[in-house]
């Protein structure tokens, strides 16, 4: 839901302050989720004893351990590139 509010604010403000978009939106990562907590949440949806008969088949198993390591390539960039213009 963050992601949701988070980045319409951020993708207006370039034409009301004097940053770029590349500042405010790494600036809005905190705010998107970490992707550690997409492990928690893959780690939770795939457990049986938890989720019971709605735990995640393969198809989403698959989709969303990619968009984990996705996220995290994109972490790894984000920190190495910062401060670079």
């Amino acid at each position: 839901m963050t992601c949701l509010t988070s980045f319409p604010i951020a993708g207006s403000l370039p034409n009301h302050t004097d940053h770029t978009s590349r500042q405010l939106i790494e600036n809005s990562v905190p705010f998107t989720g970490w992707p550690d907590a997409y492990v928690v949440l893959m780690l939770i949806a795939g457990n049986r004893a938890v989720m019971g008969s709605r735990v995640n088949g393969l198809t989403l198993s698959v989709l969303g351990w990619s968009t984990t390591a996705l996220m995290f390539a994109a972490a790894a960039g984000l920190v190495l590139t910062w401060g670079q213009s």
